[in-house]
C-alpha cells in the first residue's frame, strides 16, 4: 500500500519515496518482499502519488493488468485515494476477478524493517490457520520500551498493518495474531518514528527482549 498523502510526516516528499539512511521507504519493502519468494508484488498507488508512479517505471514495474496477470510479477495498481479501506477493498475487487482463492499480503510502504523472515513466518501460520484472513498486532508495551509512536490501539494491542487475506471482497473470519517485535511496530509515518527506524537499520540492534513472541487473541 504506497498510496496515502503521508499528512503526519510534514514532507514535501511522496511517503513511500520518504529517503531512510539513503533509500527510499517503499524499496526497503520491496526489498523484504523480494526476498521472501511471494509469488508476485503489486504495489497500490493513487493519483496522491505520481512521482512513485514514475519511480516504479524507472523499475521496470508496469501498470497493473487482469489480462496480464500470470506474466507480470511486479506490477503497480492505480486506486481511487479515497483511504485506506476504500483503497483495500478496491484491491480486492479488482483481484477477484482473476480468482478468489489466492492469497494477498498487505503491508505499508511505511514498513520498512519487516524483514522476509517475519513475512514468511506470518505466511506458514495463516496456512496452517484454518482462517480466510489473518491480521497481526503488536502489544502497546512494545511501543513504549522502543518509543515508538502510534495512533490507534485495541485492548493494548495495536494494529501492525500487515495483514493477510483471500482475494475476495468480502467480509472473511479472521485471526488475530499477537506478535510482539520490534520490526513490526516501526511504522516511518512520523518524523519522530523515521528517526527511531534510522537507529534501528544502523545498529540492527542485537538484543531485542520481544523478539518473535508469537501468541494468539
Amino acid at each position: 500500500m504506497a498510496g496515502g498523502r503521508g499528512t503526519r510526516l510534514n514532507s514535501k516528499v511522496e511517503k513511500p519515496l520518504y529517503d531512510l539512511n539513503g533509500k527510499p521507504l517503499i524499496e526497503y519493502v520491496l526489498d523484504n518482499f523480494r526476498a521472501s519468494g511471494v509469488d508476485k508484488i503489486i504495489v497500490a498507488l493513487s493519483p496522491h502519488t505520481p512521482i512513485t508512479k514514475r519511480f516504479l517505471q524507472d523499475l521496470n514495474f508496469k501498470e497493473f493488468n487482469l489480462e496480464d496477470f500470470d506474466k507480470v510479477n511486479e506490477s503497480f495498481m492505480i486506486t481511487p485515494g479515497d483511504g485506506y479501506l476504500k483503497d483495500y477493498n478496491y484491491i480486492l475487487s479488482v483481484l477477484e476477478k482473476h480468482s478468489k482463492k489466492d492469497t494477498v499480503v498487505f503491508l505499508n510502504s511505511d514498513m520498512p524493517c519487516v524483514n522476509s523472515e517475519i513475512i514468511n513466518s506470518v505466511l506458514d501460520e495463516y496456512n496452517t490457520c484454518g482462517l480466510d484472513a489473518l491480521s497481526v498486532f503488536v502489544p502497546v508495551v512494545v511501543f513504549n520500551f522502543f518509543d515508538i509512536e502510534y495512533k490507534y490501539k485495541f485492548n493494548n494491542m495495536v494494529p501492525s498493518g500487515l495483514n493477510i487475506v483471500r482475494s475476495e471482497n468480502i467480509i472473511q473470519k479472521q485471526k488475530d495474531l499477537i506478535i510482539s517485535n520490534e520490526e513490526l511496530a516501526l511504522n516511518a509515518n512520523t518524523r519522530h518514528n523515521v528517526h527511531v527506524a534510522e537507529d534501528y537499520l544502523k545498529t540492527h540492534w542485537l538484543f531485542n527482549p520481544f523478539l518473535s513472541f508469537f501468541s494468539v487473541l
